[in-house]
């Protein structure tokens, strides 16, 4: 045993260096493949690609947003206080979520959905909604007399 002790040598601190830069270059690798999956990650779902395929008979539609958020990996967004008075009954076979959410609230007096830039889906007030909308509608009509009549916004008035 004393042999073998004798016999080694240590590393040459040229071979240190080498391992030291090989530890680095496999580090910032590493951490090029986690930036690069994390931005994949981070885009938006392709919401037309996922296909709802349910039956819901008088379910409530905590049940029905679960089941999209859970089954269908759909990512939305809900208050639970909002939607817990409200029951859902359809046959969805093969439908692209857009689709499927408009059936679920399309019939629905008090609570609509948006999809945002990343394909995140928000149960939010049908009020909420259509102010936003009105609201929308208001600057582009603001917008596009402006452009017509050539005056300077701040002659043009909202009543």
């Amino acid at each position: 045993m004393k042999s073998i002790l004798q016999n080694l040598r240590p590393i040459p601190d040229d071979m240190l260096g080498m391992t030291q830069k090989r530890y680095f270059i496999l580090t910032v690798a590493v951490s090029i493949i986690l930036v690069f999956a994390a931005s994949f990650t981070a885009k938006g779902q392709n919401l037309s690609e996922i296909r709802i395929n349910e039956y819901y008979w008088n379910t409530p539609l905590e049940k029905v947003i679960k089941d999209f958020r859970d089954k269908y990996h759909v990512r939305i967004t809900y208050d639970s206080a909002m939607v817990q008075h409200f029951t859902f009954d359809y046959l969805f076979t093969n439908t692209p979520v857009p689709t499927a959410l408009d059936v679920v609230f399309r019939n629905n007096p008090e609570l609509a959905f948006f999809i945002d830039d990343k394909g995140n889906v928000k149960v939010i007030s049908r009020a909420i909604l259509n102010a936003s909308k009105l609201t929308a509608a208001n600057l582009k009509f603001m917008v596009s007399q402006r452009d017509s009549t050539l005056q300077p916004p701040e002659l043009l008035r909202i009543n």
